[in-house]
C-alpha cells in the first residue's frame, strides 16, 4: 500500500544476547529469502516508476568518480552514498567533487542516467 522511494531490505539473522534469539519456531532460512525476494522484485517496479518520473528533468548533481572510460558517477540530493542508487554521466571532462548540472536521459532498476548541460558563458547554470 505504502511505497518507499528507496528501501534497504535484510533477513533476520539470529543473534545471541537478544530476545528474539530463543523464540521458536525459528523461520526457516528458504522462507527467508523468498520474502525478502518478494519484497525487493516489488520495490524494483516501484524504483523503476519513480525514476522514470525522472527523465527530462534537469537536477544538479554531485560527482563522486570519474572512471578511466570519461564516465562520472555521481548523485543527486536525494541520493545517499553507498546505499541507493547512482547517476551516470557520459563523456565528462571534470574532477570529482564538483557540482554539474545535468538533463536525466535514462534510468534503469535503480540509477539514473544524465547528458551534462554546460554553463552559459556567464558560468550561470
Amino acid at each position: 500500500e505504502n511505497k518507499f522511494d528507496h528501501v534497504g531490505v535484510f533477513s533476520y539473522s539470529r543473534e545471541e544476547g537478544t530476545k528474539a534469539y530463543d523464540i521458536q519456531p525459528q523461520i526457516e532460512e528458504e522462507i527467508k529469502q523468498e520474502r525478502r525476494e518478494r519484497i525487493l522484485a516489488e520495490q524494483q517496479k516501484i524504483s523503476t516508476n519513480l525514476l522514470k518520473r525522472q527523465l527530462r528533468q534537469e537536477q544538479v548533481i554531485l560527482i563522486d568518480q570519474v572512471l578511466n572510460n570519461g564516465t562520472a558517477v555521481g548523485r543527486t540530493e536525494r541520493l545517499a552514498p553507498d546505499v541507493d542508487g547512482v547517476v551516470y554521466l557520459q563523456n565528462y571532462q571534470g574532477k570529482p567533487g564538483s557540482f554539474v548540472r545535468g538533463l536525466m536521459v535514462d534510468s534503469d532498476e535503480y540509477n539514473l542516467k544524465a547528458q551534462e548541460i554546460l554553463p552559459t558563458s556567464t558560468g550561470i547554470f
